[in-house]
């Protein structure tokens, strides 16, 4: 009896303890912390869809509450023309104005431009007065703002679009803009070309006067020193210093040749010689003839006879007497010959020297003069100088008058509208539902990032995990709580230690159930 009591005692207690490890198990897997992993999915999905609902609502509530916005555009091409550009008041001579195409692109600012925005916000002042002072304290720069003019490629065709809330006010504000700088473009023209035509006007009248003040002076300067003209071959004292150095270039040939015939003569004289030819002389030529006729008779007759027949001759003898008789006269006629063109070449040797002398005193005499001259000379020169750039630029600025009031209509800009602004239908931005997928996704993302983030803070290390076994004793048929548990089935040992307590009342269930061989239980 006693040892079936400890048998049943000993069955019962582990009965107990076995029931507990159940029950703790199944409290520990119904409880919210059941185990980290539940916890950190809980916490994540808490994460996830605070961040998710927070971002969505946000992105939701800004897609939806932006007001539309609408855009009104018009087409316009643009012919800014040709602006005059004049020459300097005083250019170089033969220089013209000359026409130069106005930028396009500095067209495209002055359409945009404040002024041109602020006198089309003054026309419609009547019309959308209210839905202009609803923009603000300066309405006229939050309508400029809206405005984008936009060039096409290679024409000269603008787009010029307008942006705002109000479809009516942008078409509108576009129609008034482009009437309003077609209307500022030709006041423009016609205000530069009155003021072009009246530079020119006031600069050929100032030309005129210094022209016809220059050409005065220029009178009476050249009648006040006998100044003729430019050319020196018509003024008096030039022409005569130019007929003296003439004169003296001459005298001084003549003297150099005079020069030299008297040095030849004189060399012929030292020498013996005679310089002087009988055709020169008419007299030594007859005695030269003379005596020559008698040198041939002579000549024959010696051919003739002997020289002892001649000897006894008369007649021979008073030829050969002749002959001597012309031979001298001929050497002293020679010798009067060179003494005489001696004298010549003397005479005519000191005339060129007297000649020289007397035209350089006078051209030093006038030297003094020319050179005062020659100075009023080359101030005329630059007065007439003057007065021909005078007369240049006066022809110049003539010529640039014709040209501009020729060239007026071609200079003229032109605006012309190839398609009107008209009231759009359908809003231009935002596009609600793409902004709204955008947010979405958006949110969608940033939640998994937040989530991740999280994560990244609340990681926590590894713990070891202990496997404990655990033995349960089955009760015996027959042995119900308040009776003694039979003992337990051979190959089932019960472990040494503390025997579990009993099961409390209702927890017969438990025992029922499928005996687990071991548990896994956190340490912690």
């Amino acid at each position: 009896m006693r040892a079936s009591a400890k048998r049943a005692g000993r069955a019962g207690g582990s009965g107990a303890y076995g029931a507990d490890v159940l029950r703790r198990g199944a409290d520990l897997e119904l409880s919210p912390l059941a185990s980290p992993t539940q916890r950190a999915n809980r916490r994540k999905l808490f994460v996830f869809l605070g961040a998710f609902s927070v971002a969505c609502a946000a992105s939701l509530i800004y897609t939806f509450s932006r007001p539309p916005e609408y855009r009104a555009s018009a087409r316009i091409q643009i012919n800014p023309g040709s602006a005059q550009v004049e020459s300097s008041p005083q250019p170089a001579a033969g220089t013209q104005g000359t026409d130069a195409s106005r930028p396009f692109l500095t067209e495209l600012q002055v359409l945009t431009s404040r002024p041109v925005v602020e006198a089309a916000v003054e026309r419609l002042g009547n019309k959308f007065r209210g839905k202009i002072a609803a923009l603000g304290f300066d309405p006229v720069s939050s309508l400029q703002s809206s405005l984008a003019a936009n060039p096409a490629g290679g024409t000269d065709v603008v787009e010029l679009a307008a942006t705002g809330a109000d479809a009516a006010l942008a078409a509108a504000l576009v129609n008034e803009v482009i009437a309003t700088y077609k209307e500022q473009l030709e006041q423009a023209h016609r205000h530069a070309s009155v003021e072009a035509l009246a530079r020119i006007d006031d600069e050929l009248g100032k030309l005129a006067a210094r022209v016809a003040t220059q050409r005065k002076a220029v009178g009476d300067f050249g009648a006040s020193h006998k100044v003729v003209s430019l050319e020196r071959e018509e003024n008096e004292l030039l022409a005569r210093v130019r007929g003296l150095s003439t004169a003296l270039n001459n005298a001084n040939e003549k003297l150099a040749a005079a020069e030299g015939r008297l040095r030849s003569l004189e060399e012929a004289a030292s020498q013996g010689k005679s310089v002087v030819r009988a055709r020169d002389n008419p007299t030594l030529a007859n005695l030269e003839q003379r005596a020559s006729q008698i040198r041939e008779e002579l000549h024959e007759l010696e051919r003739s006879y002997t020289p002892e027949y001649l000897a006894m001759d008369n007649r021979v003898r008073a030829q050969r007497a002749r002959l001597a008789e012309l031979e001298q006269q001929i050497a002293s006629q020679r010798r009067l010959s060179q003494q005489s063109s001696l004298a010549e070449a003397q005479e005519e040797v000191a005339g060129a020297r007297e000649t020289v002398s007397r035209i350089r005193q006078q051209i030093a005499s006038d030297r003094g003069t020319v050179q005062v001259f020659s100075g009023r000379f080359n101030e005329y020169k630059a007065m007439r100088e003057e007065l021909t750039q005078f007369e240049s630029l006066h022809r110049d600025a003539m010529q640039r008058k014709a040209k501009l009031e020729a060239s007026e209509r071609a200079r003229r800009p032109a605006v012309k509208v190839v398609e009107a602004a008209t009231i759009p239908q359908e809003r231009w931005r935002p596009d609600y539902m793409r902004d709204a997928a955008i947010g979405v996704t958006s949110s969608l993302l940033l939640a998994l990032l937040v989530m991740w983030l999280v994560e990244i803070f609340n990681r926590h290390e590894p713990q070891p995990t202990i496997l404990v076994p655990q033995p349960i004793a089955y009760p015996v048929a027959g042995d119900l709580p308040g009776g003694s548990l039979g003992a337990p089935s051979s190959g089932r040992p019960i472990l040494p230690g503390t025997v579990a307590p009993a099961l409390p009342a209702g927890s017969s269930a438990l025992l029922a159930a499928e005996p687990v061989a071991s548990r896994e239980l956190d340490a912690t």
